[in-house]
């Protein structure tokens, strides 16, 4: 068997590879993070970083309760339309339903 030359290897990849220090505990878990969307350690992080730029978060100061409060934001806003929804449900009731 002949041995992959490093071009081989580096093609797989956009650019080859680096490595970086974590703790082992947080590495088990982002291997088991990775686990579950099927994908290499590589496309995960990436996406985290993509998502997290997009959407304008700092995982270490409000980003969580900006999503927590656009959510509340919306549960208000539908919760509202609900409402309208069934005060013309009722209005149609008393004045144009006519039991038969």
């Amino acid at each position: 068997m002949e041995k992959q030359s490093t071009n081989d290897m580096t093609k797989k990849g956009a650019g080859g590879y680096s490595n970086i220090t974590i703790k082992k505990e947080t590495a088990t878990r982002f291997r088991s993070y990775s686990k579950r969307f099927n994908k290499s350690h590589s496309e995960v992080l990436d996406g985290m970083i993509q998502y997290f730029k997009e959407n304008n978060l700092d995982p270490f100061r409000e980003g969580t309760k900006i999503i927590l409060d656009s959510i509340k934001k919306l549960e208000v806003k539908m919760m509202k339309k609900f409402d309208r929804l069934i005060a013309i449900i009722k209005n149609m009731e008393k004045t144009s339903i006519r039991p038969t």
